[in-house]
């Protein structure tokens, strides 16, 4: 068995946080609860919050919840501090302000120009009744720039979840994309149903143009459709893969409107059945509140304190991250043949059955190893994050399942990153070191830099050999002279960069310290190490921040064909998505400032919630464009369409890539 040390491990922010808020699924209480005495505070007729607050779970309606966000006045002192405060991040430390005026990017990208600090100023000159309203149009605003790593959320009006019974995915039938029903979760057999209509509009121009608004997932729509539909998710507890809700039909912010009319036409019909599903709401926050003043006290301006908030003595359950009770297993499928088309030009033959793995060692921390029964020569790795506890077990894991996989004829393998949101930056490179070992060491990293203002340059002084990460200079490395900085001569010798007609200064190119395996002698002796023929990588674009490092080291480095799935019939894929580099917040940095005791150039937000934003961009070797923005880099070699029989099977999937990657 193989061990690997690793000295410790440089943590790259990642979004699984905030991808957990936006796409887990809740458990509700049960349908029949026990009945509960009525709270014994009184809500007043005329206060909605004190209704809403003093409801019990399973009375709580999109109505109610409705009615309290636009009963709170607006607050133009709160509106102010938290807009000279989110203008502060983007105009002084967002590290793409100014790359984000960018017009027309080639495809795969769709998102056009956005001049964030327009934006930003066009809120503080519009005059607003509704408190809900001004935060929501804030968050909107960053939303536009595309970019997962930014964004800002009030906790107030981000405190229920709001689900569909419907969960909808995007096959390719008969040769036309359309949206059909993925899982009915009330069970009246609808699951299978085309989706004619979503509020009386074609339903995949419906679902794209709220993904424009909505989803800042990825400059590319055929992605953030992706992350808008349903997809299979595996799930480390059970070892299975499951169906999980994708952002149209789970919010955390409130809907437009009460419910989704929906026109369906099933299976052996022509007729349009409408019909019309309200929002199920669940709370994801034990804080208590009995009116509209506690409401604002205790959820948007108070920390979220469990124990110490006043209000409501009705208790709440938190709701953990775990599978609805509502949504079953998905049932094996009744389709005998895919319908796919790679790039729609080369099609792939059609999978006469669902075909089965075989799953091999133990799943480790991040990842699982499967070998295709139906093709006993290829293995599957499929890595659903890159966040873990402990990186040298994990590596160790994979080293001992592929030489397993090996050991019982495994010639080539899929790696497989569907739905990896990213995590540690150090794995982007040592994943691929174990397909890719002895390289360069820059063969492992990207360069990089930050913004540079007078004021980060006073917190980076003070912050020089604290260990505290973005802008404490030791923390990276001199790329043009290979060693890490010793002193803060990286923020204090800035360069000035002009981006789209605009100013600003940035570090010198930098990187972090590259992250080198020691020779592991296991990996030589593998059948596809270091070949580039006998590796395909297999994403649906939502690979993001290091995932998205990892799926560059691959294909460009080392020249990895990618094959991509869903999206938009027709047009071409991002392989991966927003690989920014690094993520902090306004709430991190601002507590830096002060413990420093350097002034801060911003107050903290008065309500509770937080501002984030990319401040360390990544660059391809020898290119001056941020990779986030430098399309040449991102679109797949193959894409596949999402059928109704392999979006419900990830076997049948692999077959699928493993029939045009090395037919028999």
């Amino acid at each position: 068995m193989v061990v690997i040390p690793l000295k410790s491990i440089v943590l790259a922010a990642s979004l699984v946080a905030l991808v957990s808020a936006q796409t887990t699924t809740y458990t509700p209480p049960h349908p029949s609860p026990a009945p509960t005495p009525p709270s014994t505070i009184p809500a007043a007729a005329h206060d909605v919050c004190g209704i809403l607050g003093t409801s019990l779970d399973h009375e709580i309606t999109y109505e109610k919840v409705a009615a309290c966000y636009k009963s709170v006045p607006f607050n133009s002192k709160v509106a102010a501090t938290t807009l000279e405060s989110v203008i502060t991040i983007f105009d002084d430390f967002y590290a793409f302000r100014d790359s984000a005026l960018a017009p027309n990017l080639a495809k795969p990208f769709t998102a056009g120009s956005v001049d964030i600090l327009k934006k930003l100023k066009t809120i503080g000159r519009t005059n607003y009744t509704s408190d809900h309203q001004y935060h929501h149009e804030l968050s909107l605003a960053i939303i536009s720039l595309k970019d997962a790593h930014a964004s800002y959320a009030a906790q107030c009006y981000n405190n229920y979840v709001f689900a569909q019974s419907f969960s909808l995915y995007a096959p390719v039938v008969n040769g036309k994309q359309i949206i059909q029903v993925y899982s009915d979760y009330k069970h009246r057999g609808y699951e299978g149903c085309t989706v004619h209509t979503i509020d009386g509009e074609d339903a995949l121009l419906h679902i794209n143009a709220w993904t424009d608004v909505n989803m800042d997932f990825s400059k590319d729509a055929g992605v953030r459709l992706n992350q808008a539909l349903s997809s299979l998710r595996y799930d480390p507890t059970s070892g299975e893969f499951g169906p999980l809700n994708g952002d149209f039909s789970l919010r955390s912010m409130l809907p437009e409107k009460a419910y989704i009319d929906y026109g369906l036409v099933c299976p052996n019909s022509t007729t349009v059945v409408p019909v019309r599903e309200a929002w199920s709401v669940f709370p994801i926050s034990l804080i208590k509140f009995d009116s509209r003043q506690t409401f604002v006290q205790n959820v948007c301006e108070s920390s979220p304190s469990i124990s110490t908030v006043t209000g409501s003595s009705q208790k709440r359950q938190l709701y953990q991250p775990e599978l609805h009770p509502l949504i079953p297993q998905v049932k094996k499928n009744p389709f005998k043949h895919a319908s796919v088309i790679v790039d729609d030009a080369v099609s792939l033959p059609p999978v006469e059955a669902i075909g089965s793995v075989a799953l091999f060692g133990v799943p480790g921390q991040a990842s699982v190893v499967y070998r295709l029964d139906n093709r006993p020569d290829v293995g599957v790795v499929h890595v659903w994050t890159h966040n873990m506890e402990d990186e040298a077990t994990e590596l160790t894991s994979l080293v001992n399942n592929l030489t397993a996989l090996s050991q019982d004829g495994v010639r080539n393998i899929i790696i497989d990153f569907q739905g990896n949101f990213g995590g540690l930056i150090s794995f982007a490179s040592t994943f691929v070191q174990l397909f890719f070992p002895n390289k360069d060491p820059f063969d492992k990293t990207l360069p990089s830099n930050l913004r540079v203002t007078e004021s980060i340059q006073q917190l980076s002084k003070a912050l020089l050999n604290s260990s505290s990460g973005l802008y404490d200079a030791t923390s990276f490395y001199d790329y043009a002279n290979n060693h890490l900085y010793a002193n803060n001569e990286l923020f204090m010798n800035m360069t000035t960069s002009i981006r789209n007609g605009r100013t600003a200064k940035y570090t010198e190119k930098t990187t972090v310290e590259p992250s080198v395996l020691p020779v592991i002698k296991e990996l030589a002796a593998l059948p596809w190490t270091n070949r580039t023929a006998n590796i395909r990588l297999l994403t649906d674009g939502r690979c993001g921040s290091s995932c998205s490092m990892s799926t560059f080291f691959l294909t460009q480095f080392h020249k990895v064909i990618s094959y991509t799935v869903g999206g938009t019939s027709g047009e071409p894929m991002s392989a991966s998505s927003f690989p920014g580099g690094a993520v902090t917040s306004l709430n991190k940095v601002h507590d830096l400032y002060v413990a420093s005791n350097v002034p801060s150039p911003f107050k903290p937000l008065p309500y509770n919630g937080d501002v984030r934003y990319t401040a360390l961009e990544v660059f391809a070797p020898g290119s001056n464009t941020p990779l986030d923005y430098d399309t040449a880099y991102y679109a797949s070699d193959y894409r596949l369409d999402f059928s109704p029989l392999n979006a419900k099977s990830r076997e049948v999937l692999w077959e699928q890539v493993a029939a045009s990657a090395w037919p028999l």
